[in-house]
C-alpha cells in the first residue's frame, strides 16, 4: 500500500499540474504547425507528401492525423501529449533504479514537467521511448522485437531521437559482440532477422523523411572555436536550464548570460561525465559517442534551442540508468583509480545540484506560464473573430506565424508567400521576401479579388507600411508574451 502511494500520489499531482498548465498554455507556431498539417491534409498520402517539406520524422504527425479524424480541436493534441508525458513519468518513477527522491526531482524537473509535457511536440514521445528502452534493457536478448520497435519509434520521433536510437543500437551491438556474445548467439535467428528488419526499416524511413525538399540551413563544416563554444553551451543549458529571471521572455534563456562561460562550463561537465562513467566502458562509450554526436549536429547543422539541447540531458540520464546494469571495471593504476573515485564523488554532488536546478527551472516556467501568455495569437484571433464581418479577409504576417491560423476555423491569406492556407509550406515561396509596396499591392489585390471591403491583418511585428490606397488602423497590440516572436498586432485595412 505504501509503495502504491509513493508511485500514484506523485503521478496524480504530476497529471493535475500538467492538465492545469496545458489549459493555461497558449500554443505557439511549432505546436500548431504540426496540428494544422495533420488536421488539414487530404488523406494519409497528402500528409506524407507535405512532410517531405518539413524535415521531421512522421510518427508524431501520424498520431495527430489519427486524432484529427475525430476532432478539429487542438486541445485533443494537448491531452494526448499530456498522456504521453504522464506515461513517461510513470515509467521513470516505477522502473528507474535511482533513489526515490532523485526520481521525484527528475519527474518534476524542467524537461519532464514543462518542456516535454506542457509544450506539445514530438520530443515527449521520444523521451518515453528512451525510458522504455532502459527499463527493457536487462531482458534485451529475450525481447529483441520489443526493443527494435521502441528504437524504430524513437528514431521517427525527431532527428535527436534518431541520434539516440543509433547510440542505443551501438550500445546493444557492443554489449552483444564483446560482453555477452554467448547470449546473443542463443537468440533464434528468425527473431534477430525480424528485429533487424523492423529497426532498419524504421531508421530508413526516419532518415528519408528528415531530408526536406528545400533545405535553407547551410552546414558549417569549417572549424570555428566560437561555434564549438556555442555547441558546448547547449550542454550547460541542458543540464542547468535555470533561466534568466528578469524578463518575461525567460524561455530558452539561461542564468549564465555569457556564452563563452557557458561553453567552458559545458566542456567541463562533458569531461566530468566521461570520468564518471570511465569504470563502465560500455556506458562511457554511449555517453561520449552520444554527446559528441548531438554536439556535432548542433555544430554543423542546427544550433537549436533548449528543447533540442534537452536530449543531452536525456542521454546522460539514460547512461546513469544503464550504468546500474554493468559492474565497474578495476583499473591497475592507483593514481587513475583515485582520480576516478574523486570524479565519482564530485559527480554525485553535481547530479544532486542538477536535479535541484531542474526542479527550480520547472517551477519557475510553470509559474510564468500561469502569469503570462506564451503566445498572443489566441487573444488576437479571438479579437478578430468578434469584430470581423462575414466575407472579410484575414491575413497573417510573416509566413511562419502559424499560431494565428491555428486558432481560426478557416484558411488565411499569407501575403509574403502569396497563398491561402492554414499551415506553412516550406518551399521557395515560404522563404521569399516582400517589401512594403509588394505587400500592400498583394493585400489590395486579394481584397478586390474576394470583393471584400475590410481586411484583418495579424502580425507578430508592427506593420509599418504606409499607402494611400488603403486605410490602415491598428486595433490592438498584445506584447507581453513569453515567446517574443509570438507577440501579436491586429490591424484593420479598409478600401476607400
Amino acid at each position: 500500500m505504501k509503495n502504491s502511494l509513493r508511485l500514484w500520489m506523485p503521478l496524480l499531482v504530476y497529471f493535475i499540474v500538467g492538465l492545469t498548465a496545458i489549459l493555461n498554455h497558449e500554443m505557439w507556431r511549432d505546436e500548431l504547425q504540426h496540428w494544422l498539417i495533420t488536421r488539414d491534409s487530404t488523406g494519409l498520402m497528402g500528409l506524407l507528401g507535405t512532410l517531405g517539406q518539413e524535415g521531421h520524422p512522421a510518427v508524431w504527425h501520424l498520431i495527430l492525423f489519427g486524432i484529427g479524424r475525430f476532432t478539429h480541436s487542438p486541445l485533443a493534441m494537448q491531452l494526448v501529449h499530456l498522456g504521453i508525458a504522464a506515461c513517461s513519468a510513470f515509467c521513470f518513477l516505477r522502473y528507474a533504479p535511482f533513489p526515490y527522491l532523485y526520481r521525484l526531482l527528475f519527474c518534476f524537473g524542467y524537461f519532464m514537467s514543462y518542456e516535454y509535457a506542457v509544450i506539445s511536440r514530438a520530443y515527449g514521445l521520444g523521451t518515453l521511448c528512451c525510458w522504455l528502452f532502459c527499463s527493457s534493457y536487462p531482458l534485451r536478448y529475450r525481447s529483441l522485437v520489443r526493443l527494435s520497435i521502441l528504437l524504430a519509434v524513437l528514431a521517427n520521433s525527431s532527428v535527436y531521437g534518431t541520434i539516440l536510437a543509433l547510440i542505443c543500437l551501438s550500445v546493444f551491438l557492443v554489449d552483444g559482440m564483446f560482453l555477452h556474445r554467448d547470449k546473443l548467439l542463443r537468440v533464434p535467428r528468425l527473431r534477430i532477422v525480424c528485429s533487424a528488419c523492423i529497426l532498419f526499416a524504421g531508421l530508413a524511413f526516419a532518415l528519408r523523411s528528415m531530408v526536406p525538399d528545400v533545405d535553407p540551413v547551410p552546414w558549417h563544416l569549417s572549424f570555428s572555436i566560437d561555434r564549438v563554444g556555442i555547441a558546448l553551451s547547449g550542454l550547460w543549458k541542458a543540464y542547468f536550464p535555470v533561466p534568466d529571471l528578469s524578463p518575461i521572455e525567460f524561455w530558452n534563456s539561461n542564468i549564465v548570460h555569457h556564452q563563452a562561460l557557458r561553453g567552458i562550463f559545458g566542456g567541463a561537465l562533458l569531461m566530468l561525465g566521461c570520468l564518471y562513467f570511465a569504470r563502465k566502458p560500455t556506458v562511457l562509450f554511449a555517453y561520449a559517442a552520444g554527446s559528441c554526436a548531438l554536439l556535432l549536429f548542433s555544430y554543423t547543422v542546427y544550433v537549436g534551442y533548449l528543447r533540442h539541447h534537452g536530449h543531452l540531458f536525456i542521454l546522460a540520464t539514460m547512461c546513469l540508468w544503464l550504468s546500474t546494469y554493468y559492474p565497474p571495471v578495476q583499473v591497475s593504476s592507483r593514481v587513475l583509480g583515485r582520480v576516478l573515485d574523486c570524479s565519482a564523488s564530485v559527480g554525485k554532488v553535481i547530479i544532486g545540484a542538477i536535479l535541484v536546478g531542474q526542479v527550480f527551472a520547472g517551477i519557475y516556467a510553470l509559474a510564468m506560464e500561469f502569469k503570462y501568455d506564451f503566445s498572443a495569437a489566441k487573444r488576437a484571433t479571438e479579437l478578430v473573430k468578434t469584430q470581423a464581418a462575414k466575407g472579410d479577409v484575414i491575413a497573417v504576417l510573416p509566413n511562419y506565424f502559424h499560431s494565428a491560423p491555428g486558432y481560426l476555423s478557416e484558411p488565411v491569406y499569407f501575403p509574403i508567400a502569396n497563398r491561402i492556407g492554414t499551415f506553412g509550406i516550406y518551399d521557395d515561396r515560404f522563404y521569399s521576401e516582400a517589401d512594403c509596396n509588394s505587400l500592400v499591392h498583394r493585400l489590395n489585390k486579394e481584397m478586390r479579388r474576394r470583393g471584400a471591403k475590410n481586411l484583418w491583418l495579424i502580425s507578430n511585428e508592427p506593420f509599418r507600411c504606409q499607402t494611400s490606397s488603403l486605410s490602415i488602423q491598428r486595433i490592438a497590440a498584445f506584447e507581453r508574451t513569453i515567446e517574443k516572436k509570438e507577440r501579436a498586432y491586429v490591424y484593420q485595412l479598409t478600401l476607400p
